[in-house]
């Protein structure tokens, strides 16, 4: 998707803070709890202000797509990563990936994952 892109993101703030109140992940959707660490991107695309708040466990399955391609295009990490598992790309822990944001990386407990540095969430 990244080679497809029109639009690039000049950063203007990249952090992560602990969240001062609920917000949802731009990628999976899960709401980050208050207390809990995110991903906060902001700047410019094109003439645009743009805000991205992402959960710990997205910003490694970004990070997986950056090692495979170059990037990621934001709100369509997931939308990647199937595109790659159809493309027959099978290998570093793609498939739990897909699996984790499609579940909002709740266990099957219904806790939520351990993010796990190097894209794949430990089970």
């Amino acid at each position: 998707m990244i080679d497809y892109s029109d639009e690039n993101l000049t950063l203007l703030a990249d952090k992560t803070p602990a969240a001062t109140k609920s917000y949802r992940c731009d990628e999976c959707g899960r709401l980050i709890a208050k207390g809990e660490r995110y991903r906060y991107e902001a700047g410019m695309v094109g003439r645009r202000f743009e805000v991205y708040r992402t959960c710990v466990h997205c910003t490694e399955a970004r990070k997986w797509l950056a090692s495979q391609c170059g990037g990621w295009v934001y709100g369509g990490v997931y939308d990647d990563l199937l595109t790659h598992w159809h493309d027959g790309h099978r290998e570093g822990g793609l498939g739990r990936l897909i699996v984790g944001m499609r579940r909002q990386w709740a266990s099957f407990g219904g806790g939520l994952l351990p993010a796990a540095k190097g894209g794949t969430p430990d089970a």
